[in-house]
């Protein structure tokens, strides 16, 4: 059931949200749920970054800053299922800590 969560939130952004067939959501379905939403926390730290540095972020970029920078063991402390992926974000962005 988290998967189909997961999967939901991706496509919210995504150009094909409103299609029947989508060629990302097929890709992922093979992903489990803690990849699914680490990408995207990867996925919005790489865009912060890109706003921040005024350039586009390679994703190569932007996975070496969130494990060099900490946030992947960040990620590891305070990832939780009944969390969203952009509850995980937050959480992680602040340092880690568990501020329920």
């Amino acid at each position: 059931m988290a998967h189909q969560r997961v999967i939901k939130e991706m496509r919210e952004d995504c150009h094909c949200e409103n299609e029947e067939f989508c060629p990302l959501e097929s890709l992922i379905r093979s992903f489990n749920d803690r990849m699914l939403e680490q990408h995207n926390c990867v996925r919005l730290y790489r865009w912060n970054m890109g706003k921040r540095l005024k350039r586009p972020i390679t994703w190569d970029e932007a996975y070496i800053s969130w494990s060099d920078e900490g946030c992947a063991k960040r990620f590891s402390d305070v990832y939780r299922e009944d969390l969203t992926w952009k509850q995980i974000y937050q959480k992680t962005m602040k340092g880690g800590e568990d501020n329920d």
